[in-house]
Parts: C-alpha cells; structure tokens; sequence
C-alpha cells in the first residue's frame, strides 16, 4: 500500500527509523502479523471509526530482540493538534485492521 506523505513526513519518518537502526534495531518488512503498508490503530484509540477503518499504516517495521519490535506509523492525522503524523510505536500498541 503507498503511503501518501508530504516531503516533511518522509524526511521524519526515515529520520526515525535511522534513530532505530543506530540504537540496534534491523528493518524488516514483516513481522509476525504486522507488515509495511498495514493499516492500523493504537490500542488506545477506542471509537468507531478506528475499529473499522483504523487511523494510519505502518511505514517501517523494526526488530532488535524476539520481544523487541518499534513501528514508525504514518497516521491519517496528527494526534495531537499542531503535532506530527508520524509515530514511534511498540508492536503491542498497535491493533492491525486489515
């Protein structure tokens, strides 16, 4: 799936996955049930709209340990107003929708 992302959301988004990448984390494209382009929601967003449609995709995938897996998500929205559509997430934060 393609993420649309403005220049600013790419250059956050690789920026972060570097940051994973030097503290000791491997990119990969799959991992378990989550893979790149999947559209998810934070397990904390608990309203309808998120459990049918979720509220962004998954733009990278990383691993350091078995138990160890950060996401870089692209939401629909910032979560916050004025803030940022890209988000650091542990794998047990996020609920694949399809």
């Amino acid at each position: 799936m393609t993420i649309p992302l403005t220049a600013e959301d790419q250059a956050e988004a690789d920026n972060m996955l570097a940051e994973l990448i030097n503290r000791g984390y491997k990119q990969v494209g799959q991992r378990k049930h989550l893979t790149v382009g999947a559209r998810v929601r934070h397990v904390g967003e608990q309203y309808d709209e998120a459990y049918e449609n979720g509220t962004g995709n998954i733009y990278g995938i990383t691993v350091r340990r078995e138990n160890d897996v950060e996401l870089v998500v692209v939401r629909d929205e910032p979560r916050f107003s004025g803030g940022s559509r890209i988000a650091g997430l542990a794998n047990y934060h996020v609920q694949v929708i399809r």
